[in-house]
């Protein structure tokens, strides 16, 4: 099923095909997901496990290289789970979550 709903971004997004990782903040272990596109408000994954809405999560983008730092690093970032929707494309991220960004660390 197909919903058309208002634009209501505030951010202009940049689409990505990034490997990330993600966990409730109630979880230890990350789960493997894609980062599909991000906006400095916030993100949309594809990931194997429904992330409930409202749910409060941890994004981890690692490989990223900080200005001035020779070797990769890691960046977390915490959000909160405002939408979710199952694609139903099994092995593929069969589930997506839209991500609002609580907090933004500099970079």
């Amino acid at each position: 099923m197909y919903y058309n709903f208002p634009e209501q971004r505030v951010h202009q997004r940049f689409g990505q095909d990034l490997p990330v990782q993600c966990r409730t903040v109630s979880e230890q272990e990350f789960l493997s997901a894609r980062l599909v596109d991000f906006s400095r408000g916030g993100a949309f994954i594809e990931l194997d496990r429904l992330m409930p809405a409202g749910e409060e999560v941890v994004l981890k983008i690692v490989g990223c290289r900080p200005q001035k730092v020779e070797e990769e690093a890691s960046r977390t970032i915490r959000g909160r789970v405002v939408w979710a929707v199952r694609h139903g494309k099994k092995g593929s991220g069969e589930f997506g979550a839209g991500i609002h960004f609580l907090v933004l660390q500099e970079w």
